[in-house]
């Protein structure tokens, strides 16, 4: 049985781009706090989350899996 969250993302993945935000609403908050750890200003960790978001997205797939933690933006870099 699929999840809420799963369906939601493979339709998402099927070109239902519109619920992107919905992710975004869900997630986003984490995102920002982290990437303003590693930013340490509020302009770069904007950035740095939309990036986040825009490199999760595009790897997106119809399984229903949604893997922030495999996006290289994710990770604090030395």
């Amino acid at each position: 049985m699929q999840t809420e969250e799963q369906e939601l993302i493979r339709r998402i993945a099927g070109g239902e781009t519109r619920l992107c935000a919905r992710l975004v609403d869900r997630y986003g908050r984490a995102v920002y706090t982290l990437a303003a750890r590693i930013a340490g200003c509020t302009e770069d960790a904007e950035e740095l989350t939309q990036d986040i978001f825009l490199k999760a997205f595009s790897s997106l797939d119809r399984s229903g899996k949604f893997r922030p933690r495999n996006c290289p933006q994710a990770s604090p870099r030395g």
